[in-house]
């Protein structure tokens, strides 16, 4: 799963967040593209063509400076993985105090699911443009 998330505002557990993703099983294999458009009123994040925001409607305050980043992250306490059991159980608990220790003590449950490239992301080029 790829998954495009803007995060605004001082608080973190307020409505500061929006996201879209979209589902695939071969995201390792090739170079895929992924596209941010910034206007005056709007951001349109695009992942292989089809604008994955086209549901969401325009959100402030997005005339202000903000970081782009791209990262591969594993795991998290804020409620995006819940503790429920499901396929794959995690190795933490969103209360534990140690959330980082109890992910790398479960280590041999999750590492052999990690092979070479299939999990990295390689990033051919990145460009910004202003339009």
């Amino acid at each position: 799963m790829v998954r495009s998330t803007v995060h605004w505002g001082i608080n973190i557990r307020g409505r500061n967040t929006a996201w879209g993703r979209k589902k695939g099983s071969t995201w390792h294999n090739q170079f895929h593209i992924y596209k941010l458009v910034w206007t005056t009123d709007h951001i349109a994040g695009y992942f292989l063509g089809p604008n994955i925001w086209a549901s969401g409607g325009k959100m402030a305050p997005f005339d202000q400076e903000f970081y782009f980043i791209m990262n591969v992250a594993v795991g998290g306490t804020s409620g995006n993985f819940p503790d429920e059991p499901s396929r794959w159980n995690k190795p933490w608990r969103n209360n534990s105090p140690n959330p980082a220790k109890d992910f790398w003590d479960g280590r041999n449950d999750w590492l052999p699911t990690w092979k070479g490239d299939q999990v990295a992301m390689i990033v051919d080029w990145v460009q910004f443009k202003n339009l």
